[in-house]
């Protein structure tokens, strides 16, 4: 496989366009240079050429929210798919490739275009630090070479950028799995929690039977000797002795495994011998 692309200044686009394609063809040549003859022996060729991966036309392709595509757009557009599927993940290809765009790609697209973003000149984004790769005019370093550093810094920034996406999806599918199980327990259990008192013939009057409101679930007797099954108890009780109460008063709750009500309490301690149904 070998990749062309424009000698010269580089720039972000074809920088993350030529690191797009060297994560599924890593011994890829890259050839830069803006000779046609050399640019036709070379398998893909982008930025340069005016061929399918060069922007620079007036018949350039815009995405649904108007931002045009450079050539980093128009490879991730093509390819991205693949470079997802190398991960080998069994996430939504689709989702991670839309949002590693608009994440990362589009502003790389937006500014090779001259597509003026709303933010502070001080804080350096993508483009500027791949810029930064271009040797000044008094170095020595090879400008190839140079391109070289861009590009494997690019493509940390890509793989990166993809590993995020995917463990924000994992952990989203996790909190949707819990979730569904609790609401799936929830459904399951159709008696009511909040228990009401029995209505009387006016807003106050004597005490009703309180005990014949206290439910728990006489099948099952650990739930008797749970600190919760008493505790509900001595609320019961305390009921009984307060009187005349409001008919608004707030009742006793059950917990998810009362199911129904008890007419005989099991043995009780002498402390609590009075709290047995009228």
């Amino acid at each position: 496989m070998v990749i062309g692309t424009h000698h010269g200044k580089f720039h972000a686009d074809e920088v993350f366009a030529v690191a797009i394609l060297k994560q599924f063809y890593p011994d890829a040549k890259v050839v830069r240079s803006r000779d046609d003859d050399i640019l036709s022996h070379c398998d893909i060729v982008v930025d340069v050429g005016r061929g399918k991966y060069d922007h620079h036309s007036t018949d350039k392709v815009y995405r649904d929210n108007g931002i045009p595509y450079a050539s980093a757009g128009l490879i991730w557009r093509d390819f991205g798919h693949e470079c997802v599927d190398r991960l080998g993940t069994s996430a939504d290809a689709n989702r991670v490739v839309q949002t590693v765009d608009e994440r990362l790609i589009q502003a790389i697209d937006a500014i090779d275009n001259g597509v003026d973003l709303d933010r502070d000149p001080r804080i350096k984004g993508i483009s500027e630090l791949i810029a930064g790769f271009n040797p000044p005019w008094n170095s020595d370093l090879d400008e190839n070479d140079a391109f070289d550093q861009a590009v494997q810094f690019a493509a940390h920034i890509l793989n990166n950028t993809m590993r995020s996406e995917l463990g924000r999806m994992a952990a989203i599918e996790i909190v949707k799995e819990a979730y569904g199980r609790r609401e799936k327990r929830r459904s399951s259990n159709s008696t009511p929690f909040v228990l009401g008192r029995r209505r009387c013939s006016s807003s106050t009057t004597t005490r009703p039977s309180c005990m014949s409101f206290f439910r728990t679930d006489t099948a099952s007797t650990a739930s008797k000797s749970s600190p919760r099954y008493w505790v509900r108890l001595r609320r019961a009780n305390r009921c009984r002795r307060r009187g005349p109460v409001k008919r608004d008063r707030s009742w006793v709750k059950s917990s998810a495994s009362a199911t129904r009500y008890f007419a005989t309490p099991p043995a009780l301690s002498p402390g609590l011998a009075h709290a047995r149904p009228s």
